[in-house]
C-alpha cells in the first residue's frame, strides 16, 4: 500500500505519535482492536491496543491527521495492573479437558491456514444452504421410492472438504448456528462435517475423507421410515421403541447397498456408526479393533452434534458441555486416542463457547489457535465489572503482550441471552440465529 500512495508510510507501532492517522492496520477485523481498520491516533491507549494484539508495524497517511513534533517525549509507562488471585483449578473432565493442551505461554501459529476465517465464512454459509438443500433432496426422493443423485451427494462432501482444507474452523464456527426444525437435513451435514475435520487433522488421504464424509452424511438414512413419534420422544424410549431405532443401520444399507458409487468402506459407516469398542454398541455389538476407525469418528460426531443441537423437545449444550459429555465415553465407548483427536480438531473451547477471563472480563471464543488450544481468538462482550459491551472487540490471547489474560472458566450462555446478547452473533455476524 505504501508503494501506491506517496503519503502512505510503514510506521512502527512503537514510533506512532498522538494526531497520526493510521489508514491499514494490516489486518482483518477479528485480528486488530479498532472497530475500523484505520483511525487517528488519539490516546496513548489507541497505541497500547496494537502493542496487545501483536501488531508491529501499521501504514501512517501523511497527509492526514495533525502534525505532531518528530521526537516528543515519550509518557511514562503506566504502572502493572495487579494481577487478580489464581482461580481455583477445575475438576473431572474439565481438567482432563484442559489437561490435553500440554503446551504453555503464548505460541506463535506455525502452519497458517491458506484462507482467513472471515474469508471462508461467507463461502461456507453459501455452501451449507446449498448442502441442506441437497440433503433435503436425498430425503424427499428416498420417502417417494425414487432414486437418490448419489453425484450431488459426493459434490456436497467435496465442497466441505474443499472448505476444510482452505480453513480447517470456518466450517465448525459454522456449526454453532443451528436451527431445531431443520435438524433431519442439518445432523448429517455437521457429522460429515466434523468427521472431514478430524479426518483431515489425522492426515488421512484424499480417498479416505470422501469415503468417511459420504458415510457419514448417509449415516442415519435408515430413519427415513421411523415414526416420528419415536425419533422426538422427549422420554426415555420404551424397550420396543429402542429396538425399531436400532434396526436403522440395518435398514440404511439396505437402501444404499445397490449404488456403485458408494463404497464397501462408506456403507460400512452406516452400518456401524453405532457401534462402541466396549462392544456395547449396534446392531452386532462388536468390540475393541473390530470397530474400524471411520465408525469411531463417526460415532464422537454424531453424539456431540445431537446432544449440542437444540430440538424441539430440549435445549441444546453448550459446545463445550457437549465435549464433557463425550470425554465421559473416554476409553469406554470411544478410544482416547480418537477422541483426543476429536478434541484437538475441535479446540478445548470450540468456537462458541461463552468464557470468562482471569480479568472478570466475559467472551466469547470466535476462532481457534491451533498452536495453543488454551488461547483462543476471542471476542470481549462484558467489562471486569460485568457490564455489556456497547463495542465488542475482537482479542487474540495467543498474542505476545495477552499473557496475562487467561481463560479461568466456561460461562453458561443463557446469562448473556438474559442480557439481550446472542453468543452465536459473535461467531458469525452475518448468519442467521
Amino acid at each position: 500500500m505504501s508503494k501506491d500512495k506517496p503519503n502512505y508510510k510503514k510506521v512502527a507501532v512503537k514510533d506512532l505519535r498522538l494526531g497520526m492517522f493510521v489508514a491499514d492496520v494490516g489486518r482483518g477485523w477479528l485480528r486488530h482492536p479498532w472497530p475500523t481498520r484505520s483511525k487517528v491516533i488519539s490516546s496513548k491507549a489507541d497505541i497500547d491496543r496494537l502493542v496487545e494484539f501483536g501488531i508491529t508495524h501499521v501504514i501512517v497517511d501523511l497527509e492526514h491527521g495533525k502534525k505532531t513534533p518528530e521526537t516528543p517525549p515519550r509518557p511514562a509507562p503506566a504502572p502493572p495492573r495487579p494481577k487478580p488471585a489464581a482461580p481455583p483449578p477445575p475438576a473431572g473432565e474439565t481438567a482432563e479437558i484442559v489437561g490435553l493442551e500440554r503446551r504453555t505461554g503464548v505460541r506463535p501459529e506455525k502452519n497458517l491456514e491458506p484462507t482467513t476465517m472471515e474469508e471462508e465464512l461467507p463461502r461456507v454459509r453459501e455452501a451449507y444452504s446449498h448442502a441442506l438443500q441437497s440433503i433435503k433432496d436425498v430425503m424427499a426422493r428416498i420417502e417417494e421410492g425414487g432414486k437418490i443423485d448419489i453425484e450431488a451427494v459426493r459434490e456436497t462432501v467435496e465442497d466441505v472438504i474443499d472448505s476444510i482444507f482452505r480453513n480447517r474452523d470456518a466450517f465448525l464456527a459454522l456449526l454453532k448456528i443451528r436451527v431445531y426444525d431443520k435438524y433431519d437435513f442439518a445432523h448429517p451435514l455437521n457429522v460429515s462435517v466434523l468427521s472431514v475435520a478430524l479426518g483431515r487433522n489425522a492426515g488421512m488421504t484424499a480417498e479416505e475423507l470422501r469415503e468417511l464424509g459420504l458415510g457419514a452424511i448417509l449415516h442415519d438414512v435408515g430413519k427415513i421410515h421411523i415414526s416420528r413419534k419415536i425419533l422426538d420422544k422427549p422420554g426415555r424410549l420404551t424397550p420396543e421403541e429402542f429396538e425399531i431405532i436400532k434396526q436403522h443401520p440395518i435398514n440404511g444399507v439396505r437402501m444404499l447397498k445397490g449404488y456403485q458409487e458408494i463404497s464397501p468402506a462408506a456403507l460400512g459407516i452406516v452400518l456401524g456408526h453405532h457401534e462402541r469398542i466396549d462392544g456395547s454398541g449396534y446392531p452386532k455389538g462388536i468390540s475393541g479393533n473390530q470397530v474400524h476407525p471411520y465408525n469411531i469418528i463417526c460415532g464422537m460426531a454424531d453424539v456431540f452434534d445431537a446432544v449440542s443441537t437444540e430440538r424441539v423437545y430440549r435445549k441444546g449444550f453448550q459446545p463445550f458441555a457437549a465435549l464433557r459429555v463425550l470425554f465421559q465415553m473416554r476409553d469406554k465407548q470411544f478410544s482416547a486416542k480418537w477422541l483426543d483427536r476429536f478434541v484437538y480438531t475441535l479446540g478445548i473451547y470450540p468456537p462458541g463457547t461463552v468464557v470468562r477471563l482471569d480479568t472478570g472480563e466475559v467472551a466469547v471464543v470466535v476462532a481457534l489457535n491451533h498452536g495453543q488450544l488454551l488461547r483462543p481468538m476471542v471476542r470481549l462482550v462484558e467489562d471486569g465489572q460485568g457490564r455489556p459491551l456497547v463495542r465488542t472487540r475482537p482479542v487474540d490471547l495467543n498474542q505476545e503482550g495477552m499473557s496475562a489474560r487467561n481463560i479461568v472458566g466456561v460461562v453458561d450462555e443463557k446469562e448473556l441471552r438474559e442480557k439481550g446478547l446472542q453468543p452465536s452473533r459473535y461467531v458469525d455476524p452475518h448468519g442467521e440465529e
